[in-house]
């Protein structure tokens, strides 16, 4: 369970980062907003915090591509979100008012967040393989040096062809991660609060 959700079926989140606690609105402020539903705020660093996690790599993943090592995990992207209920509507003049803080609106259900759940660990996974195979090129050149510094030579070690190298890994995987990214960018809109 996620602690965003709760026992809930499907809510709305409104995904905030501030650096100022006093731009924050408060419960009240929010209830003036949105009074057909309950209002609940939960801070990124509090009990909840590990629920973040799906959504702020996401947000990450967005701004720096899925190439970048530097996304997964909490990266404080988001200071604090307020649940509603599913029905409720957005509010013109909570955009107006809030909209430095805003960072996105999300529709959020058990299962679309296990859904990016597990395009997450996807992508954490093959950029992982992806890193481990094109470190075969540096690979190469370790090798040729061991072997040199040992006065030893081997012509497939000392020359390996470039334009079977080049063939393997210029871009290796690049066509998976601009799928990756296609698949996590329909995630986000089939999820976004409009």
């Amino acid at each position: 369970m996620n602690g965003l959700i709760g026992n809930t079926d499907e809510v709305k989140l409104i995904l905030l980062s501030c650096d100022d606690g006093s731009t924050m609105p408060t419960k009240k402020e929010v209830r003036a907003f949105f009074s057909n539903s309950s209002v609940n705020i939960y801070k990124a660093s509090g009990p909840f915090r590990d629920s973040f996690w799906e959504i702020e790599s996401l947000l990450n993943i967005r701004l720096n591509g899925t190439q970048s090592q530097n996304w997964f995990g909490r990266c404080q992207l988001l200071t604090h979100a307020i649940r509603l209920d599913k029905d409720c509507a957005r509010s013109i003049f909570f955009d107006l008012k809030y909209s430095e803080i805003i960072v996105c609106y999300l529709t959020a259900t058990p299962n679309n967040l296990e859904k990016l759940r597990s395009l997450i660990k996807g992508v954490a996974k093959v950029n992982s393989e992806i890193s481990s195979i094109t470190q075969c090129v540096e690979s190469f050149k370790q090798v040729k040096g061991v072997l040199n510094s040992m006065g030893l030579n081997d012509p497939k070690v000392d020359n390996p062809c470039p334009n079977a190298i080049s063939t393997l890994f210029d871009d290796y995987g690049q066509n998976a991660r601009n799928k990756m990214s296609q698949a996590l960018e329909s995630w986000y809109s089939k999820n976004h609060w409009t």
